[in-house]
């Protein structure tokens, strides 16, 4: 996983005025705003889930020939391009002032990592175990219950869950998509069902992640002292911290939009291939 690690406020140094343009001219401020959102981490860890997903349903050659082609359509270099000109499009030279000018003071890293990147896993034993013992201990203390809340507050904030499932959607939905054409065609699901199925799917991911992702986030920001986790989460409550989550949130279901949209296509092609094979 990558963090950003070179304060900012070195340009900006060099180029301070009334608003960024200088530094825009001379920096990538989009380039460094994706950086600093830690959104590399976010795309990287839905990659992992990914795949883990549809390794699980490739249970035989035709499934796992679409989901070669699905997999095949996730180009992370694409991915941050669609992020970065999202942002660029969202850009408010003001905000990202003031929101370079909080990271130099405060370093946004650790939290944001925390946010979009952390390494939890569930599924490992050892880590359930010592994820359980920390939260014991936690709860025995008086700021336990304070530093959850805080936690929560900044999940809230950020607008985590909603995000996450709406970014988990749009893989599931073209993951559907992709075993429902390959299917007999008199065994297809119809595209209310397909809709039905992704919706009820929807439901199940943000009842898990209103349940898990609040524990996640607090074991990876156990470094944090409350009085940092209160700063940041006044932050986020500003005017800047509300646009760079609204700007990040947008530039994360923008590229997992396109990424559904390509893997869509590469699938119909796909489907279209086959059938011309199976003609000749």
């Amino acid at each position: 996983m990558h963090t950003l690690k070179i304060p900012l406020i070195v340009f900006l140094l060099f180029f301070w005025g009334d608003d960024i343009s200088a530094l825009q001219q001379t920096e990538d401020v989009p380039t460094k705003l994706f950086k600093l959102a830690a959104l590399e981490n976010k795309f990287e860890s839905s990659a992992v889930m990914m795949e883990g997903l549809l390794s699980q349903l490739a249970d035989n050659e035709k499934s796992r020939e679409i989901i070669s082609v699905i997999m095949g359509s996730f180009d992370a270099h694409q991915m941050r391009e669609s992020a970065v000109m999202s942002i660029r499009r969202s850009l408010n030279e003001n905000h990202a002032q003031a929101l370079f000018q909080f990271d130099e003071e405060q370093k946004l890293a650790p939290i944001l990592k925390a946010l979009h990147g952390n390494e939890v896993d569930f599924q490992d034993g050892e880590m359930e175990e010592v994820l359980f013992d920390y939260l014991t201990e936690l709860e025995a203390t008086p700021e336990g219950e304070k530093r959850i809340e805080a936690l929560r507050d900044i999940i809230q904030k950020t607008r985590l869950v909603p995000i996450t499932v709406q970014m988990y959607e749009d893989i599931i939905a073209t993951v559907i998509f992709g075993l429902n054409v390959i299917l007999p065609e008199d065994e297809r699901l119809t595209d209310r069902a397909v809709n039905e199925l992704v919706i009820t799917m929807r439901v199940s991911f943000r009842e898990l992640f209103n349940n898990i992702l609040p524990y996640s986030v607090l074991y990876a920001t156990k470094e944090l002292t409350m009085e940092q986790i209160g700063e940041f989460s006044a932050f986020f409550g500003s005017q800047a911290g509300q646009w760079f989550i609204r700007m990040y949130n947008t530039a994360i279901l923008d590229s997992y939009g396109e990424f559904a949209q390509a893997a869509s296509a590469s699938i119909a092609a796909w489907v279209l291939e086959r059938s011309e094979n199976e003609l000749e």
